[in-house]
């Protein structure tokens, strides 16, 4: 409330006077020639400052028309072909509502007994409340299915306009809204009981027809979607991106990194193999977990034992050093071990760089939820566990692929993997997952703020 209420005490208002009218009539032009009387100057526009300053007063007038103006998108599906949205922007205040209507409709578990079987194990004194709902039960799916999606996809990144002196910004606000009619829904929602503790990983939702966005489309959720799988698939993350990292790590033949006798100076060769390694190091996908690196540091029995120790350590913190003054963004943990082999032998003048094995057995960053990772796609985003390259899918994936280069954003960096990505089997909401949204945007905007000049950052 308060940034809003400091916001619009920046607005200027025009001055009180009641000889407003007249004084403009005196003022001089840049070339300081008073204006012909009935010439009214041009005003000052009115959100300079706020938004930028425009290079004319008839520039800064249309800004701040469009400022004031409210846009809507009716039943907005995206390039992608999939999903279905309604979109607000109020460029004024920068909020950007995107709302999903959906009309719930609850039905018992899949694997609910009949009537016959109702009958004779309620005789029987079984309690089946677990195959249907209670009317508690669907106020708290529909409070918590709200408020889950709300919070997991709502203001993750914003929408900036580059365009000079139309500095604007849109953060989304994405809601999902439940609707008592079907034919003003964008998704007709059956809710399945789930009879158990666990998870059903059964979800899905229909793509709606681009020739007749009128017609909602339909989806199916459980029960449990709004439920959380603490360490959801965390092990095989982690163990993904440390295999990558090591075929990195071999395929530039950075380690061992040798140095000559009593040297702690990483040789030519060496800084090239580790400046290879560290480009792929650095192009981790944003959604995956930073693993461990391990630089082990050691030295050759020739010489003291006591300056062999310190050689070692010199030699490990060196490589350290020179990795991370590469930008490789993993932490880089150091041993020196000292003098290792035998009197002579060149291979113990060395550093090993290995990965840390025992961080996927440790990590638990996911918190996944299927609900949250099944409303991206009704947002028009794909999975990302899969790698779809023939029919609707394959078609769906170059689609999504191609408005991600177009918003200039990294997409992901191998599909058809696990990774910590909401699309994927994780919680992270990433740029990427906003491209629909951005596309969104500038079909409201544009041709004031073209589709091109929107950013998401």
């Amino acid at each position: 409330l308060s940034y809003f209420f400091v916001f619009f005490l920046r607005i200027r208002r025009p001055p009180r006077s009641t000889l407003f009218p007249y004084t403009t009539l005196f003022r001089s032009t840049d070339a300081g020639v008073p204006l012909p009387a009935g010439v009214p100057a041009a005003p000052t526009p009115l959100f300079d400052g706020i938004f930028g300053t425009c290079l004319t007063p008839e520039e800064g007038a249309r800004r701040d028309a469009f400022a004031l103006r409210h846009m809507h998108l009716e039943r907005y599906i995206p390039s992608t072909t999939f999903g279905m949205f309604d979109a607000d922007y109020f460029p004024l205040v920068g909020l950007m509502p995107v709302t999903v209507k959906m009309k719930f409709n609850f039905v018992s578990a899949d694997n609910a007994p009949g009537l016959f079987d109702v009958v004779r194990r309620t005789l029987a004194g079984e309690d089946l409340s677990r195959f249907f709902w209670s009317d508690s039960e669907k106020a708290d799916f529909r409070r918590d299915y709200i408020g889950r999606i709300s919070a997991r996809w709502s203001a993750q990144h914003t929408l900036r306009s580059s365009k000079p002196c139309w500095d604007f910004r849109a953060i989304p606000l994405v809601i999902p809204v439940e609707v008592d009619d079907e034919a003003a829904a964008h998704y007709v929602t059956t809710v399945h009981k789930s009879p158990g503790p666990g998870i059903d990983y059964k979800s899905s939702t229909s793509d709606p027809d681009p020739a007749h966005p009128e017609r909602p489309a339909t989806a199916d959720l459980y029960q449990s979607d709004v439920r959380e799988e603490p360490n959801f698939n965390s092990g095989s993350v982690a163990t993904t991106e440390r295999q990558r990292l090591e075929s990195a790590l071999a395929a530039a033949a950075a380690s061992p990194v040798l140095f000559s006798r009593d040297s702690d100076v990483i040789e030519p060769a060496a800084r090239s193999a580790l400046t290879a390694f560290a480009s792929a190091a650095r192009q981790k996908n944003p959604s995956d977990p930073l693993i461990p690196l391990q630089v082990d540091g050691f030295a050759s029995l020739d010489g003291d034992a006591a300056h062999n120790r310190d050689l070692a350590d010199r030699r490990a913190a060196a490589v350290r050093s020179f990795l991370a003054g590469l930008g490789v963004p993993q932490p880089i943990g150091v041993l020196g071990h000292g003098p290792v082999g035998t009197v002579g032998d060149a291979g113990s003048r060395r550093v090993d760089i290995s990965l840390d094995h025992s961080f996927e057995t440790t990590y638990a960053a996911n918190r996944y939820s299927v609900g949250e990772h099944e409303f991206g796609h009704m947002l028009g985003l794909p999975d990302e566990y899969q790698n779809n390259t023939t029919g609707t899918l394959g078609a769906q994936q170059t689609l999504y692929s191609g408005l991600v280069t177009a918003a200039g954003v990294p997409g992901p960096a191998v599909w058809g993997v696990d990774t910590a990505s909401q699309m994927s089997n994780g919680i992270d909401v990433l740029p990427r997952h906003y491209v629909t949204l951005w596309e969104a945007l500038g079909r409201m905007t544009a041709p004031d703020i073209a589709q091109s000049e929107w950013r998401i950052s």
